[in-house]
């Protein structure tokens, strides 16, 4: 848009033959790198990422290359048709992993990552809130079945599968997630 001096703008006057400069926008390189893991990681081409989200392939090139940005728009187009990939991974805002899965296999280590003095981290969790720990192994033909016995010094226990030891461990996971999202996004 020109304005010439003789028009009265508040805002901007411009001398005749004078444009306005573009605000020099910084490139997040991170963004770019982060793309091409997505794409890589799940086998889709630009091509593809051009016909899923309507964004030119010498966009998606640009941005790859690290000459242009990944704006939200792009991003959200993105996780729209590609739901379990994480926005905030994908921005640069995180280095939790790419998609939700990733996440939950890396909180599943740290859970049942042994502590120094050999305690899963739900084992050493549950010491710390009180509790002693039993784990009963049996074997019945080629199948072993495990339990996890948490006892409290007031006599009160319960009894867990393996089973259920997985669904708690996904559980913690789960929660301690959501708590570093929480407190990541300042709430």
């Amino acid at each position: 848009m020109r304005v010439h001096s003789n028009t009265i703008n508040p805002y901007c006057v411009l001398k005749k033959g004078q444009t306005m400069a573009r605000k020099r926008v910084e490139i997040k390189v991170i963004r770019g790198i982060r793309l091409k893991e997505l794409l890589t990681s799940t086998g889709i081409t630009q091509a593809k990422l051009h016909e899923l989200t309507n964004t030119s392939q010498q966009t998606i090139s640009k941005i790859i290359q690290g000459k242009a940005n990944l704006t939200d728009y792009f991003a959200d187009a993105i996780i729209e048709k590609l739901p379990d990939i994480r926005k905030s991974y994908l921005m640069g805002y995180d280095d939790l992993g790419l998609t939700q899965s990733d996440i939950d296999r890396t909180m599943r280590d740290v859970v049942n990552y042994p502590t120094n003095n050999g305690y899963t981290g739900i084992e050493a969790l549950a010491k710390m809130l009180g509790y002693e720990v039993v784990i009963l192994g049996d074997c019945k033909g080629n199948k072993i079945n495990i339990e996890y016995t948490f006892s409290k010094k007031d006599g009160k226990s319960v009894t867990l599968s393996k089973k259920d030891i997985q669904q708690l461990e996904k559980d913690v996971s789960d929660y301690l997630n959501y708590k570093l999202f929480q407190f990541e996004k300042g709430q």
